[in-house]
């Protein structure tokens, strides 16, 4: 039997059944899907710290007056998901 070790891809935190969330790469109020494609594997402090950080940047609903932070946020969430948080 194969063993795999899963990694939060923030923080490289191995993931256990209990603590890992499944993560929209970019968010769906943001234009994320709701697709296997647009998921990844995280832990669920980095997924709480996540939401924290988009919640203070915009709020419950982002605005395209916002569109500065909200470009700078996905430019961020997408390095830090390909390349761990030292990276962004």
């Amino acid at each position: 039997m194969l063993n795999f070790r899963i990694q939060c891809v923030h923080c490289g935190a191995d993931l256990s059944k209990e603590e890992h969330n499944t993560e929209h790469i970019l968010d769906l109020s943001l234009g994320g899907q709701n697709s296997s494609e647009n998921k990844t594997l995280i832990c669920k402090k980095c997924n709480l710290a996540r939401a924290r950080l988009k919640q203070d940047l915009f709020g419950n609903t982002p605005q395209i007056a916002m569109w500065n932070f909200i470009e700078k946020y996905i430019i961020w969430s997408f390095i830090t998901l390909d390349y761990g948080h030292a990276s962004g």
